[in-house]
């Protein structure tokens, strides 16, 4: 019977899941039935964890880490385009204006190697040509557009980068990739962390009860993934608004136009869901960057 209460309470202490609170901010005018629950990496805040399962012959434990990374570099992608009557002049006007930026770029401590200019595409430009009674379409001239990659080792760059390249008229910050200079280092860390953690519950279960492990075990497997920043940002528009009905006059000569004012859609980093996991390594790191998840599952056969 001490046995039994033993296993139970132990069962408890694993499987209970952990309950996190939050004040919500403005990002409670979001759409958490559109889309939100509905992401993979979106987990509810109170999760029940099974991380130990036994039968008469064995005991299977299980653990899950979440690991914020601080990614080791950037690769920003701009994009620019550019119009004029010829090819040539189209070509020597984007050059001049990707040259000048690239030119720029050193101060930042970005090398020859970490540029990229990736031609995208040149077309033809049609405008029309319109009369009293017709409209004819006409050649204009070529655009050429070109998208310039950049490898940036601080994050805290982009502001100067953005200005310099608005300078030479390129507007477009296409998108920003996490770069991990060594992922299977990470995956050895987690690793080590997830080898810990067993080891952890391996002795509080010997503690807790008679039973002898047979010492012949096995990993069932494991699980390992990254989660990129650019899949978890949410988007909200938070305002109140007032009621209009759209009406005519009595003699339906004239109606009114309802006119709606601009309203600012705002969006915000929402990592992985904690509530699942045994340990978070870096868990109050305030920089956004890359998440990892491992997850390892062990085999002990009880005597």
């Amino acid at each position: 019977m001490k046995n039994f209460k033993n296993i139970l309470l132990f069962a408890l202490v694993i499987t209970t899941g952990i309950v996190l609170s939050q004040a919500s901010g403005n990002q409670v005018y979001g759409n958490n039935n559109n889309g939100y629950n509905n992401n993979y990496y979106a987990q509810p805040q109170t999760i029940q964890k099974r991380g130990i399962l036994t039968t008469d012959s064995t005991l299977n434990i299980n653990v899950n880490i979440l690991l914020n990374k601080e990614a080791d570099g950037y690769l920003i992608t701009v994009g620019t385009n550019q119009e004029a009557k010829t090819v040539l002049e189209c070509n020597k006007k984007i050059n001049a204006r990707i040259n000048k930026l690239v030119g720029q770029l050193a101060v930042f401590g970005v090398e020859e190697d970490d540029i990229y200019v990736d031609f995208i595409s040149q077309t033809k430009v049609f405008d029309y040509e319109v009369g009293d009674d017709r409209a004819e379409q006409f050649q204009s001239g070529y655009e050429i557009k070109k998208n310039i990659n950049i490898k940036l080792q601080n994050i805290d760059y982009i502001d100067q980068l953005i200005e310099l390249a608005s300078e030479q008229e390129i507007y477009d910050i296409i998108k920003i990739e996490y770069i991990d200079e060594d992922i299977e280092e990470t995956y050895s860390k987690m690793y080590k962390e997830a080898v810990s953690l067993v080891k952890s519950r391996l002795k509080l279960y010997d503690e807790m009860n008679d039973f002898e492990l047979s010492g012949t075990s096995r990993i069932l497997g494991d699980n390992f993934y990254a989660v990129s920043p650019k899949t978890q940002y949410r988007k909200y528009q938070a305002f109140e608004s007032s009621q209009l009905d759209v009406y005519r006059n009595h003699d339906y000569s004239k109606t009114y136009i309802q006119k709606e004012a601009r309203k600012n859609n705002t969006f915000y980093y929402e990592g992985v869901a904690t509530g699942g996991f045994d340990k978070i390594i870096n868990a109050n790191q305030p920089k956004i960057g890359l998440q990892y998840v491992f997850s390892l599952s062990m085999l002990y056969e009880i005597e």
